[in-house]
């Protein structure tokens, strides 16, 4: 047992701060261009998606990103029709 105790403090941090790290947030978001420039939204916004920690105020990524990303997802929705998950998204980004 006293061995499995940093494994379950590392899963709790992790799931604590929403189990993603800064690296693996910014490889999605570089995907995620990736996929856009390539003509993928649908794809490309699922990227982003997954870089986005459920606090908007813990935003994982590089700053100068943050931007680019949520214009991305907002147009996207609207695109769509899902007015309301555009509008979640735009209060996320002002927060």
């Amino acid at each position: 047992m006293r061995k499995q105790l940093p494994l379950l403090f590392l899963a709790f941090v992790l799931v604590g701060c929403g189990g993603i790290t800064p690296d693996e947030a910014n490889k999605r978001v570089d995907a995620g261009h990736k996929l856009w420039d390539d003509g993928k939204k649908t794809e490309a916004v699922a990227k982003y998606k997954e870089a986005l920690p459920d606090n908007p105020k813990d935003v994982r990524f590089r700053e100068e990103d943050r931007p680019k990303v949520f214009q991305r997802i907002i147009d996207f929705d609207l695109e769509k029709g899902d007015e309301t998950s555009a509008k979640k998204f735009i209060e996320r980004a002002v927060t």
